[in-house]
């Protein structure tokens, strides 16, 4: 009994050389004998589950008894296939107490294995449908894992096993594979599986497996034996494990690809041959992490650095090792992946990072770990911060990285007083004041009065600056009453969308009648189109407001987007309809505009005829006819225009067709005139006349009175 648990029921079981065995079992009255299995050939195998579950190997293969019950649960068959004859047991039985309390069974044959897991029923077993051995041979050396047909159900009748109806245990295997070697001993190992690989003539190797056979694990054992004499039975594979103080075995803890037990708890693996003795224990967090650092391999260090100290593996060696780690990154020169690992490995510790700044300062390399120094959580001192950003600035190099830490870091964490005046001294030391360097300082000193709370001395050095960055500056710091009226027109100029979009959206602060004026006063050309784009933009955002500006914009439209007219005349209501469409007229391009201005005067006569003499267009002449009320000397107009060309003569009696009884379509007919040729006259008017009955009466009362 390997349980370490108390059963409901104590006993004992052996077997003889008839392959009787034999339970004896302790009672209220005192303990019997009970035999339970007769025939079955050679019993080299018994195992005891804390379960209360027996399980001994036989010719056959493998069986369970519900001791508590005192009921049979089933028998695993040997594979077919299973090499015999190698001097090895039968087969090898192990429960699995250490990693799930005896609820799995593991059983080896030579060179196959079986995962049987044993489960409660609380009602009578079902009708079963497939043996727990495996049908086929274990020469193709597939694998199952519980999901197959065969290895997932239960075992039969057909095989002879004798269910009970009070049994509550039940057996299920859950994975089968074959290795390519022979099995001398198997151990559950954690998650894992535990094998003693043997073939002859070689020293035997120590597997460790996932239960779907993928190697995890593997060693080469080198033993005092003659391996060329030792078979497989000459080797034996055994597990121990110590308890907590709480009588239970330590679980094993996988984290980030790791396999951990608490330090003193974990299982020792021991392999025993003729001539000597080996124990073999799993590595821990603190093993893993010294040969990680011989292999130097820092970032998988690092990562079972944070782990052991997550899971409680090791106490404070995140720190210690990152501090060597880091050293040694240092020295080597590689400032950048310093750098990188700081943020890792410094974290909240603010005295460290504040020991690295100073490290890299003194080896000139301070640009590398500026982007990872925290602001907050920790936040550092202030002469941290200070220290670096005057680093940054005695040096023109390092000007941009000035001017990015300044953007960045907030302005709790240094002083902008302290750097104010330093920046104004080093701009003036400097010579040629259009240079990179001096915009880059003017724009961290505008960033420096901003968090200083000098917003408009902040806005003047950008404007001085004259960058298209201060518009974003603006929007973004909320400046737009700070603006003189003066620079809207260089603003403008700058970014013209986005100083659109300012002006557009801040319309409260500046409205039409303070930026209109200022973009005109430029004068020229680029003044004109800077207020269109403004007025449009504007119009854009509210087609109903500022309407005192809607003619000045038709003009600019007119100018500079001729395109966008049509759109701004049908959703303005407050343009001067009249004077638009005299300005449109004899403009050939506009033909439709100005139809559009004249149709909204009433003056649909005059758009007609523009439609059908400047736009040639008859199809919307008929369009504009048919959405009136009374269009009939719109028709007259139409086809008084039209006598003359045969192209509109064929549209319009094309188009009378559909005007049964409407004088229109007798008119039409009798303006046909002599000597104008139209393409197959005859056979349209027949056509119409068939069908507009009301023409074909007309047409015949004509043609008779002139008789």
């Amino acid at each position: 009994d390997e349980s370490g648990t108390k059963r409901r029921s104590s006993g004992l079981a052996w077997s003889d050389v008839h392959g009787t065995l034999t339970l004896r079992v302790n009672g209220i009255l005192g303990h019997k004998h009970v035999v339970i299995d007769t025939n079955s050939g050679v019993i080299d195998t018994i195992a005891f589950g804390s379960r209360n579950v027996l399980a001994w190997s036989c010719d056959v293969g493998v069986k369970l008894y519900d001791v508590g019950r005192e009921a049979k649960i089933a028998l695993v068959e040997r594979p077919r296939g299973s090499p015999l004859g190698i001097g090895a047991r039968s087969a090898h039985v192990v429960w699995n107490e250490r990693g799930d309390g005896g609820k799995t069974l593991v059983i080896a044959w030579a060179d196959c294995v079986k995962v049987v897991k044993i489960e409660r029923v609380d009602a009578k077993p079902k009708a079963l449908k497939h043996d727990l051995s495996r049908s086929a041979s274990f020469a193709s050396g597939d694998v199952s894992d519980g999901a197959g047909s065969q290895s997932g159900d239960y075992l039969s009748k057909s095989h002879a096993v004798h269910f009970n109806t009070t049994c509550t245990h039940a057996a299920k295997v859950v994975s089968m594979f074959q290795t390519e070697y022979y099995i001398a001993g198997v151990q559950p190992f954690g998650d894992a599986l535990a094998l003693l690989a043997w073939t002859r003539g070689a020293a035997p190797e120590l597997h460790v497996v996932s239960k779907s056979n993928t190697t995890l694990y593997v060693d080469v054992l080198a033993m005092k034996d003659d391996v060329e004499n030792l078979s497989c039975s000459d080797y034996t594979l055994a597990c121990a494990q110590p308890l907590t103080a709480k009588g239970e075995y330590d679980r094993c803890r996988c984290a980030g690809g790791e396999t951990w037990w608490t330090p003193g708890l974990e299982p020792r693996l021991i392999v025993a041959s003729p001539r000597d003795l080996i124990l073999a224990r799993p590595h821990g967090a603190k093993e893993t992490i010294d040969w990680l650092s011989k292999r130097e391999d820092y970032v998988r260090l690092i990562d079972a650095c944070e782990l052991a100290t997550q899971y409680g593996h090791v106490d404070g060696s995140v720190h210690d090792v990152g501090h060597r780690v880091l050293m040694k990154i240092f020295n080597d020169g590689e400032y950048a992946q310093t750098a990188a690992l700081c943020a890792k490995l410094l974290r909240r510790d603010a005295a460290a990072w504040e020991f690295w700044i100073e490290k890299f300062m003194h080896a000139r390399a301070l640009a590398e770990i500026q982007p990872y120094i925290p602001t907050e959580n920790p936040t550092l001192s202030a002469n941290a911060y200070e220290t670096t950003l005057h680093a940054f600035l005695a040096d023109a190099e390092h000007h941009p990285r000035f001017l990015a830490a300044v953007k960045v870091w907030p302005a709790r964490v240094y002083s902008p007083r302290f750097l104010i005046p330093l920046v104004k001294a080093k701009l003036a030391a400097l010579h040629d004041g259009a240079d990179t360097s001096s915009v880059v300082l003017k724009e961290a000193l505008a960033e420096l009065y901003l968090n200083d709370g000098q917003r408009e001395r902040a806005l003047n050095l950008y404007l001085d600056i004259g960058r298209p960055s201060v518009l974003n500056f603006i929007a973004r710091h909320d400046l737009v009453t700070f603006v003189s009226r003066k620079k809207l027109s260089l603003l403008a100029q700058l970014d013209t969308s986005a100083a659109m979009t300012l002006y557009v959206t801040s319309r409260d602060v500046l409205p039409p009648s303070v930026v209109v004026p200022e973009l005109f006063a430029q004068g020229g050309f680029g003044a004109r189109e800077l207020t269109h784009t403004y007025l449009s933009a504007l119009f854009d955002d509210d087609p109903s407001g500022f309407d005192e500006y809607h003619d000045m914009l038709f003009d600019l439209h007119l100018e500079f987007s001729p395109s966008s007219l049509m759109g701004f005349l049908k959703k303005s209501a407050s343009y001067d309809v009249g004077r638009c469409a005299g300005v449109l007229a004899g403009v050939e391009s506009l033909v439709f505009e100005r139809v559009f201005l004249l149709s909204k005067l009433g003056s649909y006569e005059d758009a007609v005829r523009v439609l059908l003499i400047d736009a040639k267009d008859l199809e919307g002449a008929i369009k504009l006819a048919s959405e009136l009320e009374n269009p009939r000397e719109l028709w007259d107009v139409i086809i008084k225009v039209s006598t003359d060309s045969p192209e509109f003569m064929s549209t319009l009696l094309a188009h009378a067709k559909n005007l049964a009884g409407d004088a229109n379509a007798i008119a039409l007919v009798d303006a046909l005139a002599c000597g104008v040729p139209i393409e197959n006259l005859k056979s349209t008017l027949v056509d119409l006349m068939n069908t507009n009955a009301a023409l074909a009466r007309r047409l015949r009362a004509s043609y008779a009175s002139t008789r």
